[in-house]
């Protein structure tokens, strides 16, 4: 079978939160302002059934990440949250 997808270091996004502060118009030039952790917690071992403490298991972790979008005018227009899981 052929692959039709070339490999990519892509990403599948779920839960994100978006809060509109102001309309955006065509021409308008927007900008990613500041990013601020809001949370973080372990999520468990990576390895499926490793002991906690067994060597070679490694613990991944979950965190919100918090981003603002803004015009090049310096005004916040939107603030997105999203979660983003390492390993």
């Amino acid at each position: 079978m052929q692959k039709l997808m070339p490999l990519s270091p892509g990403f599948f996004a779920t839960d994100i939160e978006i809060d509109y502060l102001q309309p955006v118009v065509v021409g308008d030039h927007v900008r990613m302002q500041g990013r601020r952790l809001l949370s973080m917690y372990p999520q468990g071992d990576t390895c499926r059934g490793a002991a906690r403490s067994s060597p070679g298991s490694r613990r991944s972790s979950t965190s919100v990440l918090e981003t603002g979008r803004a015009h090049t005018r310096g005004n916040v227009i939107s603030t997105y949250r999203h979660p983003s899981k390492s390993e």
